[in-house]
């Protein structure tokens, strides 16, 4: 719940940014920061419901639904340890 709430903040944090017509060097990297604050967390999210689905549903998965949730768990571990 905490990171639903650090996440909706960030993104207006992101939208207000946004809202200027030019945007000036200083600020450009700071966006760039603001925005992978945003998708880390989006995909930390993304991760932990793939593996709640993978745990609490596995058995009830069928094989090609299990494998894809393996393919993207670990393709997103990949990711994340590069």
């Amino acid at each position: 719940m905490l990171d639903q709430i650090a996440d909706g903040v960030h993104a207006e944090d992101v939208i207000e940014a946004l809202r200027v017509d030019v945007l000036d060097p200083g600020s450009v990297e700071t966006l760039g920061y603001m925005l992978r604050c945003l998708f880390d967390s989006c995909r930390r999210a993304l991760d932990f419901e793939e593996l709640a689905l993978l745990s609490l549903g596995g058995p009830r998965l069928s094989r090609d639904a299990r494998e894809a949730l393996e393919h993207v768990l670990d393709t997103s571990a990949a990711g994340a340890a590069a």
